[in-house]
């Protein structure tokens, strides 16, 4: 079974955080920006600092104004804040206040709840439930009994095919899955676009250049864009590995001792360190022969703060 809380696709942004206390009260306004390139409804959360943005530990749960969820995107967004009822008599020099913006669903209502639940028809086999893999789209991507399952962002099959295992997924929009035999190469709608023999390899990275790495319980696997194997090296038990800005696999091999390894794009090992405990989500480990659920939190954030007034223009309170 597959759970999905509220998605989002763009990030949205703070800016212009002011604060200052209300002449005559214990309040304090905080005016804010806020923009979201999807215009979606936002969900706000306010922390507030005595010691200067080191930490953010003072209570701030009188609110009201735009805090919370369903704050829809715009400028001179306000919240007044009764520290009276919070923080009475207190005095610092050095406080900030934070702004945080949260994208939701556009049903404020549905805030962190969960939306639909999705079962597959087959039991998950030995290798569960992938985590899911989400395109730009929306669209959800996963694998389940070696079947892969594509579906709209309100739950409902897109398709599903009978290849599959751990989904990957490219900038192109082609999703990557494994297999025992070979590892597949599906368009966006599902039809298979190649396949090459791989026993028992799953994709499990893709870089910027479309580079495929693919990765087993005993070695690693690069691959173009067009199937075609670039270099094959052997290592024990990797870890998921990350491909970074100019092509350096990084992955963890190894069981009970790990090694950290740093791969370059021809497949030469540049460097290895000893981390220790062995790394979780390895290839190879079996999963039983139970089911397992998924539930995705996907919430984009941006983050803002400013100095609240201090002790010159903020009186004791």
């Amino acid at each position: 079974m597959l759970a999905l809380a509220s998605a989002a696709a763009a990030p949205p942004a703070v800016s212009n955080v002011r604060a200052v206390q209300i002449a005559g009260t214990k309040n304090v306004e905080i005016l804010y920006d806020v923009s979201d390139a999807d215009g979606d409804a936002l969900a706000i959360e306010i922390q507030v600092s005595g010691d200067a943005g080191q930490t953010y530990t003072i209570p701030a749960t009188a609110l009201s104004g735009h805090i919370g969820a369903g704050v829809a995107p715009g400028v001179n967004r306000r919240i007044v804040w009764n520290a009276d009822a919070d923080w009475n008599g207190q005095l610092v020099s050095n406080a900030r206040v934070r702004i945080n913006a949260f994208e939701q669903h556009s049903d404020s209502a549905n805030f962190g709840s969960i939306l639909w639940t999705y079962t597959t028809a087959n039991p998950a086999g030995i290798y569960g439930i992938s985590t899911p893999a989400i395109a730009d789209d929306r669209s959800i991507y996963f694998t389940g009994s070696l079947t892969t399952y594509a579906l709209n962002p309100d739950g409902t099959t897109r398709w599903q095919t009978t290849a599959g295992i751990r989904p990957s997924l490219a900038v192109d929009g082609t999703v990557y899955v494994g297999g025992y035999s070979f590892l597949h190469a599906l368009n966006a709608d599902g039809t298979e676009r190649w396949r090459t023999p791989a026993n028992q390899y799953f994709p499990a990275a893709v870089g910027a250049d479309g580079t495929i790495c693919a990765i087993s319980a005993s070695g690693i696997r690069a691959l173009r864009p067009d199937g075609a194997t670039i270099w094959e090296s052997s290592v024990s038990k990797p870890a998921r590995p990350v491909i970074g800005q100019d092509g350096t696999l990084y992955t963890l091999s190894g069981d009970t001792d790990s090694t950290l390894l740093a791969i370059g794009r021809n497949g030469d090992r540049k460097w290895g360190v000893l981390v220790g405990s062995s790394a979780t989500d390895r290839v190879g480990e079996s999963k039983g022969s139970r089911a397992f659920q998924t539930t995705l939190f996907m919430s984009k954030a941006a983050t803002a703060q400013a100095p609240l007034p201090h002790s010159k223009t903020w009186r004791k309170i």
